[in-house]
């Protein structure tokens, strides 16, 4: 179903988002290292968002809807 890939795309980009503000307060910090772990774990958050939007795409292309 197109609405629970959405959701898991949403859920992606929150955990993304906390990660991007925790990076950053790392960096600003001198936790360069840490920062570094944050920023890495924010890409992986919105590559997954990107993938689960992307099986909603297809999901509503299957189903013949062009709603998102």
């Amino acid at each position: 179903m197109p609405a629970q890939s959405h959701k898991n795309a949403s859920k992606s980009l929150r955990e993304a988002a906390d990660h991007h503000d925790k990076a950053s307060e790392q960096y600003s910090s001198g936790n360069h290292e840490k920062g570094a772990y944050h920023a890495e774990s924010a890409r992986g958050h919105r590559e997954e968002a990107e993938t689960h939007s992307g099986e909603a795409s297809k999901k509503h292309a299957a189903n013949g809807s062009s709603k998102r």
